[in-house]
């Protein structure tokens, strides 16, 4: 009788601090995880470049995109979905700051390379292995293009 009791308090004891050690580190490890891929920074850093009277333009973005500075700077970010519609922009305003986010590192190039056509210069960049690559960039009109103005 003693000794079944003893074994169900040591299993008890013995259970219940194997189930604290595994929550203490799986939400020890989680919040860690989280903060290393957390896109937060990155945004921030993003959007403090931009000024503040400057609209801030995404180009082609996903829905994660879409909804980060939004989300963690409470800044507004007008999506543009094509290279036409970045001329138009950028003949509506001679200067625009634009952000290019991807996955993949062909897309990027390809994406950069249309982009750098109109004269985009890169002012920010964070690469992640594996996972997004964010790109600040500034087009400014050139010389003598096409303004869209009479």
């Amino acid at each position: 009788f003693w000794a079944r009791e003893a074994r169900e308090r040591s299993l008890t004891l013995w259970l219940g601090g194997f189930t604290l050690a595994v929550c203490l580190a799986v939400f020890g490890l989680v919040t860690g995880f989280d903060q290393l891929k957390s896109l937060r920074e990155v945004t921030c850093d993003v959007s403090a470049r931009v000024p503040k009277d400057e609209p801030l333009y995404t180009y082609d973005p996903d829905e994660t995109t879409e909804a980060l500075f939004p989300l963690y700077t409470g800044r507004l970010s007008v999506s543009l979905f094509s290279d036409e519609a970045v001329r138009e922009r950028l003949a509506e305003h001679g200067t625009m700051y634009l952000v290019a986010i991807d996955k993949s590192y062909r897309r990027r190039q390809r994406r950069l390379d249309a982009l750098k056509e109109l004269g985009a210069r890169v002012i920010f960049e964070d690469v992640r292995l594996n996972s997004r690559a964010f790109r600040l960039l500034v087009i400014e009109q050139r010389e003598g293009e096409f303004s869209g103005k009479p």
